[in-house]
C-alpha cells in the first residue's frame, strides 16, 4: 500500500476510535446512578432583580421594603438596608425539608455591620410559620460578627436553643459563603460553615412532637419579623 494511503487510513482508524470512545463514556454516564438528594430543593439566584426559584418547586419570593438588586458574588444579589427590606414566602406544596429530615442551606453574604442585634440572614419553618414551632432553622448574623445555625421554637417556650457558631467573623464587607447542616435523625448532629472552615458539632434533636403544616422561608429576617439584616445576600439554595 502507498505510504500516503497508510497514512489515511491511520487517521480514519484514530477517529473511528475517537468516536466510539465518546460513546462508550455517554452510555457509561447514562448508566452510571444520579443522586438526585444532592441536589437543589430550593435554589434562588437573586439574579436580573427577581427571587425566582431555579427549579420551580418553591414560589418566588415577595420583597418587602427598600431591596436593591446589585452585583453578587455569583451575578446578581439583593441588598437590604437593615430596618424594613426582606422577601419572604410560602411552601404550599411542602417541598423544603421538614421535621427530622436532613437538610443544607447555602448562601453567599456580603456585610460590615451586625445592626447592633443577633438578625436572621435565612429562615425556613415547615411548621406552618408559626414561632412556637419545633421547626423552625435559621442561618443568623450574631452580633460578635460570627455566623450561626440553629433549630429552635421560641427559646422561652421549649428552653431549648442549639446553635452551631462559626470559628470566624464575616462583618468585614467582604463575600463569604456560609452553610448551615443538619443530619436528620438519627444523628441529629448539626454544624455551620464559613468559607469552608466547619464550626464544632452540636446535636439538634426535635424539640417537641412535629405536625407537619404549610412551610414558610425567609432572607434578610425570619418568618416571624425581628432585627433586620443589613447587607448584601447572594444565590440562596436549600439541598
Amino acid at each position: 500500500m502507498p505510504p500516503r494511503r497508510r497514512r489515511i487510513w491511520r487517521y480514519a482508524l484514530a477517529a473511528v476510535a475517537a468516536v466510539a470512545g465518546v460513546i462508550v463514556f455517554a452510555n457509561l454516564r447514562q448508566r452510571t446512578p444520579v443522586d438526585r438528594s444532592l441536589w437543589e430543593v430550593a435554589w434562588f439566584k437573586l439574579d436580573g432583580g427577581e427571587a425566582t426559584d431555579a427549579g420551580g418547586n418553591v414560589p418566588a419570593l415577595r420583597i418587602s421594603g427598600p431591596a436593591k438588586f446589585v452585583d453578587g458574588a455569583l451575578g446578581g444579589a439583593v441588598r437590604l438596608d437593615g430596618m424594613s427590606a426582606a422577601l419572604d414566602g410560602d411552601d404550599p406544596r411542602g417541598r423544603l425539608p421538614s421535621g427530622d429530615s436532613p437538610r443544607t442551606v447555602t448562601a453567599w453574604i456580603r456585610t460590615t455591620s451586625t445592626n447592633g442585634d443577633s438578625s436572621l440572614i435565612v429562615n425556613f419553618n415547615g411548621n406552618g410559620g408559626s414561632e412556637f414551632s419545633p421547626d423552625n432553622f435559621s442561618l443568623v448574623l450574631l452580633k460578635s460578627g460570627h455566623v450561626a445555625w440553629s433549630r429552635h421554637g421560641r427559646a422561652d417556650v421549649y428552653l431549648r436553643r442549639e446553635v452551631a457558631v462559626s470559628k470566624s467573623r464575616v462583618d468585614d464587607g467582604k463575600w463569604h459563603f456560609i452553610a448551615g447542616r443538619f443530619e436528620g435523625a438519627p444523628s441529629n448532629s448539626a454544624s455551620v460553615f464559613v468559607d469552608g472552615d466547619e464550626s464544632d458539632p452540636v446535636l439538634m434533636p426535635l424539640a417537641s412532637p412535629f405536625i407537619p403544616g404549610p412551610g414558610r422561608f425567609a432572607a434578610g429576617n425570619g418568618v416571624v419579623r425581628g432585627t433586620y439584616f443589613r447587607g448584601d445576600i447572594d444565590d440562596v439554595r436549600v439541598f
